[in-house]
């Protein structure tokens, strides 16, 4: 985070974790619609500054960014990559998060609905899970039972992604924001990759409203909603799928706002 986006950060008003976990406020938003932003790290700075007077931001213990740690989960072949990557609705994506700062672990089933809405399933462990045991395959069986048919057995760590995140809450709307910057890839074989410059912004809604205050500032800053998922992202520029068609204007874009990797 530069130091003048950490300066204006500073001047947002605070809120709890305990004041987000309301059910009025709807953090957990385990049932929401998504619309992401891929910016440049130099523009954020205007726009935090735009939201400033609506939003608040989440401090824990004094702390307002926070790491995050992702262990995505697939097949060799990359069934879930290969479903995003075919415009499947009805896809899933598996990880483990840990948030850093706080050793809180969870086992994270996400569902894309056919109507495009994202719904997640999270259970907690008393650890990073680094591989699927027959706990984690009953815990993910049970959590996919009327979803899917996905031999669990075929299922191994891939990717890891790494970030650092600010989380806004409205003043206004049932919605919350979260802003990931410094996100670095890294695969099982131990190649890396940084996203250098680049920031990943999320508006988190429990129903799509375009009165958003954070989609207007983007919109009066120029930046408009991408698809983007960091999952594919990662396996694209590491991992050389068979197919990365889709996602091929994706990687020129973050080469063209990054000045190149």
């Amino acid at each position: 985070m530069m130091t003048k986006s950490k300066d204006i950060i500073e001047n947002f008003e605070p809120t709890a974790l305990e004041d987000l976990s309301s059910l009025k406020s709807l953090v957990k938003l385990l049932k929401r619609h998504d619309t992401k932003f891929v910016l440049q790290k130099e523009k954020l700075n205007s726009l935090l500054e735009r939201i400033q007077p609506v939003y608040k931001i989440l401090e824990i213990e004094g702390k307002r960014v926070f790491s995050y740690k992702n262990l995505y989960f697939d097949t060799d072949e990359f069934l879930f990559y290969q479903q995003h990557h075919n415009r499947k609705l009805n896809r899933h994506k598996l990880r483990c998060r840990q948030y850093v700062d706080s050793e809180l672990n969870y086992w994270e089933v996400k569902f894309k609905n056919n109507k495009r809405k994202t719904l997640k399933d999270r259970f907690k462990q008393e650890s990073l899970v680094t591989e699927m045991t027959q706990e984690i395959k009953n815990t993910t069986r049970a959590a996919l039972s009327k979803r899917a048919g996905i031999n669990l057995d075929l299922i191994k760590p891939k990717l890891w992604v790494m970030f650092s995140r600010i989380t806004f809450s409205s003043n206004i709307l049932k919605e919350r924001i979260t802003v990931d910057t410094d996100i670095m890839y890294r695969n099982i074989s131990g190649h890396e990759k940084t996203l250098e410059g680049i920031v990943v912004a999320e508006v988190k809604q429990a129903d799509f409203s375009l009165c958003s205050p954070f989609i207007r500032a983007a919109k009066e800053e120029g930046i408009y909603p991408k698809t983007f998922s960091k999952y594919c992202t990662g396996i694209a520029l590491l991992e050389k799928p068979s197919k990365v068609g889709r996602f091929k204007r994706r990687i020129m874009n973050l080469e063209k706002l990054s000045g190149g990797y």
